[in-house]
């Protein structure tokens, strides 16, 4: 007999009974209420294991977000890893439960679109959640021969949180298990992403205080002193970018550095198609410390970096267009080297605003031996 059943109770009236699925009532002789309860449902379920790797392909397993569950409907979200690069997800979906066991999941697009209709159980002691594709175009949420297909162990009811939920899945690490159990660390996590800071970087981190007796304690100070190193090096980066340099050194680099500058090399996109583009850079005098630049670069499946305007020479050594953006304060060095032109964007503001996606500004840049007056 199901716990269910073993807490069923009738009443003694003979003329309504009660029969209870805590904290669900259902009504039987009278009027019936289909609503169920969520508790059951709610939580985190899934196991994931990390392997070698990048993104989607280092993963194998699933995971599955119950929460914010209200009259019977819960938000949720659910990806599965497989061999190789194979994999489904989605950030949006509604379960509406349809008895203690049964639930049927609605996957939605982008465009909140209905896509894809799972089928879930869950088992009757609570152990795991499986799931079937039972309608739609379940295609459409996964890369490779991909499946929802899955059974989810239960992990825990109240929901993980930060950003490497794969990461709280696998629960490898000491270190990031407690900051997916805690709001202040994962808030700190994710402002030292912001600071645009390696994962590498990070992995190191975790890695340290794994070994820590308290590992919670160990990352949170790692977070803070790693984050006022951070800006302590970005207040100094402003001075120098923003101090006039040497008009003497200046004069002299921009005799060196003027003219226009053309570089041409295969590319592709993920079509398959080949084709050649041609990377192209303007250098103008303004005065004996200022220049005006024009440079375009491109880079794989068409996307490109494009940037025009004044820059000064400065403290630093380059020539620094800056600028204000809406996403903050934009320092795009024109550096002169031995060998030709590089370029730096120590904010990663102007990549926002003046590159797609697959581009940027740092580590690209021309030699001398580009310059157009070198090759009439």
């Amino acid at each position: 007999m199901s716990r269910h059943e073993k807490n069923s109770q009738l009443s003694r009236g003979g003329k309504l009974s009660v029969i209870r699925w805590a904290p669900v009532v259902l009504l039987v002789g009278g009027l019936v209420s289909a609503q169920q309860s969520p508790s059951e449902w709610a939580g985190e379920w899934g196991q994931i294991t990390e392997g070698p790797g990048i993104g989607p392909a280092k993963h194998r397993g699933g995971r599955l977000d119950i929460s914010e569950c209200s009259d019977g409907v819960c938000k949720m979200q659910i990806f599965t890893f497989s061999d190789g690069p194979a994999y489904c997800g989605t950030s949006k979906g509604r379960l509406t439960i349809k008895s203690p066991l049964l639930a049927e999941a609605t996957l939605r697009d982008a465009f909140g679109k209905s896509q894809c209709v799972l089928a879930l159980s869950r088992s009757r002691d609570g152990s795991a959640i499986s799931a079937t594709e039972s309608a739609g175009v379940c295609s459409y949420f996964c890369s490779g021969p991909g499946s929802f297909h899955s059974t989810f162990p239960f992990r825990q009811k109240t929901p993980f949180v930060g950003f490497d939920m794969e990461g709280c899945f696998a629960a490898s690490s000491r270190a990031r298990a407690a900051i997916c159990a805690d709001n202040e660390l994962a808030n700190l996590e994710q402002q030292w992403i912001s600071e645009n800071l390696s994962l590498d970087q990070e992995n190191e981190m975790l890695r340290a205080c794994d070994e820590n007796e308290q590992p919670a304690d160990c990352v949170r100070k790692a977070f803070r002193n790693s984050i006022a190193e951070v800006e302590q090096a970005k207040r100094s980066m402003v001075v120098e970018a923003t101090t006039p340099g040497d008009p003497g050194k200046a004069d002299a680099l921009i005799e060196k550095i003027t003219g226009e500058y053309r570089a041409s090399f295969e590319n592709s996109d993920v079509s398959g198609a080949k084709f050649r583009s041609t990377d192209s850079m303007t250098i103008e005098r303004i005065s004996k410390t200022s220049i005006h630049y024009s440079v375009e670069l491109n880079f794989y499946n068409g996307h490109s970096c494009g940037s025009s305007g004044v820059a000064e020479y400065e403290r630093n050594g380059s020539f620094v267009s800056h600028t204000q953006r809406p996403e903050g304060e934009c320092y795009l060095e024109i550096i002169p080297t031995e060998k030709g032109i590089s370029f730096a964007d120590p904010t990663g503001i102007c990549r926002i605003e003046s590159c797609g996606v697959r581009g940027g500004f740092d580590g690209k840049g021309f030699t001398f031996a580009q310059k157009q007056s070198a090759h009439p």
